[in-house]
């Protein structure tokens, strides 16, 4: 066996660790009471039973009773319909399996381009470090396919700018542009992405020569985005998502804000600010080395990525996507100028060097499994759902219970996917899709309010409230609380997800002398 053979059966090992250590953070159980899923599931099974780009499912909240006409744009519609497709065809499982699939994919683009630059070694260790980042969004959602997406644009555009790829193949990327705006509502990468490398072009003389095929993408990209029901809102509808509601979402918030709140500990915070330290130190460097040879895409793209992963918790995965592949381009450009004395200098490929990134690669994975335990735990391991996820929406219909029903704001997209149309949300997790009024002067102050609460069952009536007793929010734990002591209410259900209560009226008089939790259960001051 030569030493090229040995070279790549050692970078196959340790590749082979870096998708398993990535696996340990994508094998786990979807919990559905929790998720968006149910949601977009029966988005898609609605939109393939009738479509039509005037539908109210696609432009109005729809599934509530309580804001139903209020505006909102459905712009991840498409992802609901391939969502709903493979799960009637292979079940949840299949569905889960479908994701991290596309997860281990998306994560070898842009582990490719690494590669490309640096070599198997050196992109594995690296990508030890910054798996856990990357998983930080794991739940099967919609924005797999913009992750996916700016991968597919990327390594394109790098391999076209390196004569790897013929211009002509460049001419898919509307093409692609033209689902992604339909599938996800980070579709404007797509522009910025040909943008960073259409502005270098228009800066550096040396890359004047591709200004002009870039600009020729560039307008397809745009005409492409304007294919969806929407037009040039549903283009531009991040910049809708972006302004204020009503719910403030953790995932929208930055970590400087969560870490002053004190409550929310997530070791992602620590290790995005590690992220970021090694990729500015690394193009710093780089530039010191050799500044005519640094790339401005890689400049721009470090820059707005790092921004966006400061503002919001949930741009983690994207960032650490992106900097995976920018950090193995400025130790590439490092590498080539030899900035260290030849003295200390050392062969990339040698036996010692191999020792000391299995080493390193060895202290990252300790260090992540340690720092995230509570994520990669075993007892959740798995494909499909959660152990008795279900049990919840079982006794619901078994019992024959009805609406209308007062449930929180997690446990909407359960409760879309297993009752719509017999039964419509109070709330759901979408707050793009209710007023801002709505939240402030309703929903929260139903919870927190006893005058507010009789106030609401008198305009509602609702019968039965359907509640996740995990809800973290005080209002919600206070609600919780005033309900066990509530003597018009009745406990009847109550498992690791749900908490179920009944109005005590003539019609749930049965199902209450059956299975009313005594108030000693709950354990309440």
């Amino acid at each position: 066996m030569n030493q090229k053979q040995k070279n790549l059966i050692f970078g196959l090992i340790i590749l082979g660790f870096v998708l398993i250590w990535y696996c340990f953070f994508l094998f786990h159980k979807i919990d559905l009471t929790t998720a968006d899923l149910g949601r977009h599931l029966k988005n898609g099974e609605l939109i393939l039973k009738d479509f039509s780009f005037d539908s109210e499912i696609l432009k109005t909240n729809f599934y509530s009773y309580t804001e139903s006409e209020y505006s909102t744009l459905n712009h991840h519609w498409l992802s609901g319909v391939i969502f709903f497709i493979v799960f009637k065809a292979f079940g949840f499982n299949g569905l889960h399996l479908f994701f991290i699939a596309l997860s281990l994919f998306t994560f070898w683009l842009f582990f490719k381009i690494a590669e490309d630059e640096i070599g198997v070694e050196i992109a594995s260790v690296l990508s030890l470090f910054i798996i856990p980042l990357i998983a930080e969004r794991v739940e099967v959602r919609p924005e797999i396919f913009s992750y996916l997406f700016s991968g597919l644009f990327l390594i394109s555009l790098l391999a076209w700018r390196k004569d790897k790829l013929k211009f002509r193949f460049l001419l898919f990327l509307p093409l692609l542009q033209l689902f992604w705006v339909n599938l996800h509502i980070l579709s404007i990468l797509g522009p910025i992405l040909i943008g960073t490398f259409l502005t270098e072009s228009l800066i550096l003389t040396s890359k004047r020569k591709d200004f002009s095929k870039l600009a020729i993408i560039f307008v397809l990209v745009i005409l492409a985005s304007l294919i969806n029901p929407f037009g040039l809102k549903g283009s531009l509808a991040i910049f809708e998502v972006l302004r204020e509601y009503g719910y403030r979402l953790v995932e929208n918030q930055s970590v400087w804000f969560l870490e002053k709140l004190g409550f929310v500990i997530n070791p992602n915070f620590l290790l995005f600010k590690m992220v970021f330290l090694a990729l500015v130190t690394s193009i710093v460097v780089a530039i010191k080395v050799s500044k005519k040879d640094f790339p401005l895409v890689n400049l721009f793209l470090a820059a707005g990525f790092s921004l966006a992963g400061f503002l919001a918790l949930r741009n983690f995965t994207i960032f650490g996507l992106f900097s995976l592949p920018l950090i193995a381009g400025s130790i590439k450009i490092i590498t080539d100028k030899k900035p260290l004395p030849e003295q200390i200098s050392f062969d990339f490929f040698s036996f010692p060097f191999k020792v000391l990134l299995v080493i390193i690669g060895f202290v990252f994975l300790t260090w992540g499994l340690i720092t995230h335990s509570q994520e990669i735990s075993l007892s959740k391991m798995g494909m499909g759902l959660l152990d008795n996820n279900t049990q919840a929406i079982g006794f619901f219909k078994q019992n024959q219970l009805s609406g209308p029903i007062f449930n929180n704001y997690d446990v909407g997209g359960y409760l879309i996917f297993y009752l719509f149309p017999q039964e419509r949300v109070f709330v759901d997790n979408r707050p793009e899709a209710y007023s801002v009024d709505f939240f402030q002067k309703e929903y929260i102050p139903l919870q927190e309010q006893a005058d507010k609460w009789q106030t609401g069952e008198e305009q509602y009536g609702f019968k039965t409230i359907f509640f996740s007793h995990r809800d973290a929010t005080p209002w919600g734990q206070s609600f919780l609380i005033d309900r066990v002591k509530d003597s018009e209410w009745a406990p009847v259900y109550f498992d690791d997800f749900i908490v179920i209560f009944l109005k005590r009226t003539s019609e749930n008089l049965e199902v209450i002398e059956k299975y009313e939790i005594p108030l000693n259960y709950f354990n309440i001051q």
